[in-house]
């Protein structure tokens, strides 16, 4: 009868996996595997964080960054985009600034669903802070804790942005809209539901003429504000002001001005 080893079981307890013993060849094997350097090490390492993240889903592989290095410089430098959704026992401002940093192709992010009621402020700033060379396109639903100071950021740091979307983000007010309203080359824009954005704010928009997509779906919006954009522009493909307070004169004005409308 062969001898045969055996290894403890990992649940405790006297049983156990029968293990052959390893032939020479078998150790030499192993032998060579094993890394030569700190060099091979790190490697073997990003390798081994590579295929775990690419298994999880994103804030697993947020509490997965804050634990290794290797994952925030190697894996979350190639991401493009991201849909941040923290569940309760989460805390973004942690996984924010661990990920901002490395973060180098990040393209367009998305703060809503689950993280809503997690997301304020200061973990918006650094991030856009830190990505401010990449960022193309930035949507807030249901923030409510966001404020006109995530818009100034915004609006002083990314004139390159393309696609802007604050909804039923409460404090978002005049004052916001008039930051951004700086990124001068915005082609979507969607202001819904924030209640407390009016004409005085929305009128800083006029001039963006390179705007493609835009939805207004605030009460306090008004033809004095949405008719001139309308006619600042020959780009509009899509126009949605459900709920705002226009009337005949924005509509003349996408008739006149507007010859892509889709339907």
């Amino acid at each position: 009868m062969p001898h045969v080893a055996w290894r403890p079981s990992p649940l405790g307890g006297g049983g156990g996996a029968p293990v052959r013993p390893q032939s020479n060849a078998a150790a030499r094997v192993l032998e060579r595997s094993r890394p030569r350097s700190d060099a091979a090490a790190r490697v073997l390492e990003t390798t081994l964080v590579g295929e775990v993240a690419s298994c999880l889903d994103v804030h697993d592989v947020g509490r997965l960054a804050l634990s290794s290095w290797r994952c925030r410089a190697e894996t979350l430098g190639t991401i493009e985009e991201l849909q941040f959704g923290f569940p309760k026992k989460d805390d973004p401002e942690a996984i924010v600034a661990a990920w901002a940093p490395h973060l180098s192709a990040l393209r367009v992010v998305n703060f809503g669903d689950r993280s809503s009621h997690l997301t304020e402020d200061h973990a918006v700033i650094s991030l856009t802070r830190d990505c401010c060379r990449t960022l193309r396109a930035m949507h807030f639903w249901g923030c409510a804790y966001i404020t006109d100071a995530v818009a100034h950021v915004i609006g002083n740091l990314l004139p390159g942005l393309q696609e802007l979307t604050f909804a039923e983000c409460q404090e978002i007010t005049d004052r916001g809209v008039k930051s951004v309203a700086k990124c001068s080359q915005l082609r979507e824009l969607s202001l819904d539901h924030n209640g407390s954005i009016t004409d005085v704010g929305v009128q800083y928009l006029n001039g963006l003429a390179a705007l493609e997509s835009l939805q207004l779906e605030d009460r306090g919006i008004t033809d004095l504000a949405v008719a001139p954009i309308i006619r600042g522009t020959s780009r509009l493909r899509l126009v949605i002001l459900t709920g705002s307070g226009v009337a005949d004169e924005t509509c003349d004005a996408i008739s006149r001005y507007c010859p892509l409308l889709e339907n």
